[in-house]
C-alpha cells in the first residue's frame, strides 16, 4: 500500500501496480543523476538502467564526496543508498537542505537496511521516496519519473543561475573583480595599522553544526583580518553599534558613534557571506542557516586587559544577511560621581541619597540614554571592602571587582525579581537591579529598601516626576513610594561640539519656535556643528548627559506622592524645591556652547 505525504510527497513502500502511463512521459534526455552507493557493482549495474534514458550520471560512494558532487553539479535528482560510511542517508539529506542551490532537490532513497523506513526522519528530511532492494529497472525509473513529475532539464539561464548559486555557496570563486585582499589593504589604510590579529576572542555557547565549505570560507586570513579590522576600528572609535549590511552591489559598514550612524566603508559584495560566516563562528551560531534570525554573543579582551561582549543579531535581508552587534562595556566607569558634570545642587542631592544606608534609587530614561553608565558610575563610588554589594543584570556589561554580579537568565525562569529575593539571603549591603520591569520586582524592591538596604534600578519613564506615577500605575501603594523612593535621575544624552570646529549659528524661525521670548533671548546666537577631520566631518565629538534630579526628602513632597496629587502639581512642587527640569540643563548646554540647538531640541520637542 503505497503511503503519501500531502506535502513532500514521500512514498514509503514498493510500487505493486505500476502505472504504465509514466512510459509516456520518461525521463526527459539529460536528466542529471548524482547516484551514492558504496557498493562499486551495484553503481555500474544502476549506471547501465539511466543511461537507457540518456540521463547524465555522476558518481559518489561516501556522504561527504555525495555533498561536493551534488554542489559542482546540481543534480536534478539523488538516488542514494542508506547505509553508507561516515553518515547514512538522513544526514545526508540534512546537510544537502543547508544548502539553498540543494534545497528543493528530490533524494529517492534505495536500501535494504530496516533502519531507513522511519516515517518521522523521512518527514524531517523531505525524503522523496523509499525503495526497498531489490528492485527491478523499470520500477526504478517509474518512481524516478513519478519523482520528478514535470520537472525538465534547466535551460541554459538557469544552469547560469545555479552555477552563480554554486559558487556563491562554495566560494571557490568570488563573484565580483575586488580580490579580498585588495579590500583588506584598503582596510588597513583606513585603520593606520596593522588589521587586529592580536585580539582574544572567546564566546560563551557550545560550537553550532557548520558547513565546511562555508568554514573554511570564513577562516581564510584576509576574512579573519578583514572583521578583526572592522571591529578593531569599531573600538578605536568608540562604537556602540556595528550595522554589517548588504546591498546590491556592496557591503556597507556603519558605525553607531554617540548616538548617529556613520557610514565608514563599503566592501564588495562577494565578501559578504564569507564575513558573515566568520561572525557567526565566533558567536558559536549556524552558519548554514540563513533563513531565519539568529543571536550570539563573544567576547573580546581589549590590549588594555578589558573584556568587550559583543551581541551579535542576523537578520535574512534581500540581498543577504544583516549583522548588527552591539559593543557592551566600551566606557571606562570613574568612581567619581563629578564626572558626571552634574550641577552642584544636583551632585549634592546624588551624595546625600547614596550616603543612606536604605531607600531607593531611581535612573530613568528611553533606551540608549546612559542609565546603566550613571548606575555603574554610583556603584563604583560605594564601592569598598566593608560593603557587600550584589547586581543582577541583563547582561553584565562592565566587570567590577569586589562585586558580585549575576546574570539573570529569562529562559530558565531566572528573572530580575527571583534574583533580587534571592540577594536578601546573601546579606547585602547594597543591590543594583537592573530594570524594574513589572510590578513583582517594583514591590519587592520597594520591600527591600525599606528594610535596611540601599537598591539601585532603572525604569522606563521620560521624566523624574512621572516616574512616581509610573511606580503606583504598576501596583505599589502611594505611600510606600513616598517612605521608600530617595532619588529619582532622569536623564538623555546629546552630542557635544567638535571644539575644533564648531561655528556660530543664528537659530532659525523654526527652531525658535520651541523657545519662550525670554529663553530666544538668553540664548542670542548659538553655535553649531561645521566638521573637521578631528571629528571625522560630523561636527560633534562625544556625548555629555542631561539630567533633572528629583530629591524626596521633604514632608510636603512625601505628602503629595501619598496624596497621587497630579504631575503637573508635583513637578512644579519640585521646582519650587530647586529640581532644574531637563529643559533647563539642555539649553545651558546650549548657552554655553556645548551643543547645538538643534541636539537640544530632540529633548525640548519631546517635552
Amino acid at each position: 500500500m503505497n503511503r503519501r505525504h500531502h506535502k513532500s510527497g514521500l512514498a514509503l513502500g514498493s510500487f505493486t501496480q505500476p502505472d504504465e502511463s509514466w512510459r509516456e512521459r520518461t525521463l526527459p534526455p539529460g536528466t542529471k543523476v548524482l547516484l551514492v552507493e558504496d557498493e562499486p557493482e551495484l553503481r555500474t549495474a544502476l549506471k547501465r538502467v539511466f543511461a537507457r534514458y540518456d540521463c547524465e550520471v555522476f558518481e559518489a560512494g561516501d556522504g561527504e564526496s555525495a555533498l561536493a558532487a551534488a554542489l559542482q553539479h546540481l543534480p536534478h535528482v539523488v538516488v542514494s543508498d542508506f547505509e553508507m560510511p561516515f553518515m547514512n542517508g538522513f544526514e545526508l539529506i540534512r546537510r544537502m537542505r543547508h544548502h539553498d542551490a540543494l534545497h528543493g532537490v528530490p533524494v529517492m532513497m534505495l536500501t535494504g537496511s530496516p533502519r531507513a523506513f522511519n516515517l518521522a526522519e523521512s518527514l524531517e528530511c523531505e525524503l522523496a521516496v523509499l525503495l526497498r532492494k531489490p528492485i527491478g529497472g523499470d520500477a526504478l525509473v517509474e518512481a524516478m519519473s513519478r519523482t520528478l513529475g514535470a520537472r525538465l532539464p534547466a535551460r541554459p539561464q538557469d544552469e547560469l543561475d545555479a552555477e552563480e548559486l554554486r559558487r556563491a555557496e562554495t566560494h571557490h570563486a568570488p563573484t565580483s573583480d575586488v580580490d579580498p585582499r585588495r579590500a583588506e589593504a584598503e582596510l588597513q589604510s583606513l585603520l593606520g595599522k596593522t588589521a587586529r590579529d592580536a585580539y582574544d576572542f572567546e564566546s560563551d555557547r557550545p560550537a553550532a553544526p557548520t558547513d565546511m565549505h562555508e568554514a573554511a570560507a570564513a577562516d581564510a586570513a584576509p576574512i579573519i583580518k578583514m572583521v578583526n579590522a572592522i571591529l578593531g576600528m569599531a573600538v578605536d572609535k568608540k562604537a556602540s553599534d556595528i550595522h554589517i549590511e548588504p546591498q546590491e552591489k556592496a557591503v556597507r559598514v556603519r558605525f553607531r558613534i554617540d548616538g548617529g550612524l556613520i557610514p565608514q566603508l563599503e566592501v564588495p559584495i562577494a565578501m559578504c557571506r564569507p564575513m558573515t560566516a566568520r561572525l557567526k563562528i565566533m558567536a558559536s551560531l549556524n552558519i548554514s542557516e540563513r533563513r531565519v534570525p539568529q543571536d550570539g554573543r563573544f567576547r573580546m579582551r581589549l590590549p588594555d586587559g578589558r573584556k568587550l561582549e559583543i551581541r551579535l543579531s542576523t537578520l535574512p535581508s534581500q540581498y543577504g544577511e544583516k549583522v548588527v552587534m552591539r559593543l557592551l562595556g566600551q566606557a571606562r566607569i570613574s568612581g567619581d560621581l563629578r564626572s558626571l558634570k552634574l550641577h552642584p545642587r544636583d551632585l549634592e542631592c546624588m551624595q546625600t541619597a547614596l550616603a543612606n544606608p536604605n531607600g531607593l534609587i531611581l535612573v530613568t530614561g528611553p533606551t540608549g540614554s546612559g542609565k546603566t553608565s550613571t548606575l555603574y558610575t554610583m556603584i563604583s563610588s560605594l564601592n569598598s571592602t566593608d560593603r557587600n554589594i550584589v547586581t543582577a543584570e541583563d547582561p553584565v556589561e562592565y566587570e567590577m571587582p569586589g562585586i558580585t554580579q549575576v546574570n539573570v537568565r529569562n529562559e530558565v525562569g531566572f528573572t530580575f525579581d527571583k534574583a533580587l529575593r534571592a540577594f536578601l539571603r546573601q546579606d547585602p549591603d547594597v543591590i543594583l537591579v537592573g530594570e524594574v520591569r513589572d510590578a513583582e520586582t517594583a514591590n519587592t524592591a520597594m520591600k527591600a529598601s525599606v528594610t535596611g538596604h540601599l537598591v539601585l534600578s532603572t525604569l522606563h519613564t521620560n521624566d523624574a516626576v512621572t516616574t512616581v506615577t509610573r511606580l503606583v500605575d504598576m501596583g505599589v501603594p502611594p505611600y510606600m513610594v513616598a517612605a521608600a523612593v530617595r532619588l529619582v535621575v532622569a536623564q538623555r544624552l546629546v552630542r557635544t561640539l567638535c571644539i575644533h570646529c564648531k561655528q556660530s549659528w543664528q537659530p532659525t524661525d523654526s527652531q525658535t519656535r520651541f523657545l519662550t521670548k525670554e529663553e530666544v533671548r538668553r540664548l542670542g546666537s548659538v553655535q553649531s556643528p561645521k566638521g573637521c577631520e578631528r571629528c571625522d566631518g560630523v561636527g560633534f565629538k562625544g556625548r555629555t548627559a542631561v539630567m533633572e534630579v528629583l530629591h524626596i526628602r521633604t514632608t510636603p513632597m512625601r505628602e503629595a506622592i501619598t496624596r497621587c496629587v497630579n504631575p503637573d502639581a508635583l513637578q512644579a512642587l519640585a521646582v519650587s524645591e530647586g529640581m532644574r527640569p531637563l529643559r533647563r540643563g539642555v539649553l545651558d548646554l546650549v548657552e554655553r556652547g556645548e551643543t547645538s540647538l538643534t541636539e537640544a531640541l530632540k529633548i525640548l520637542v519631546d517635552e
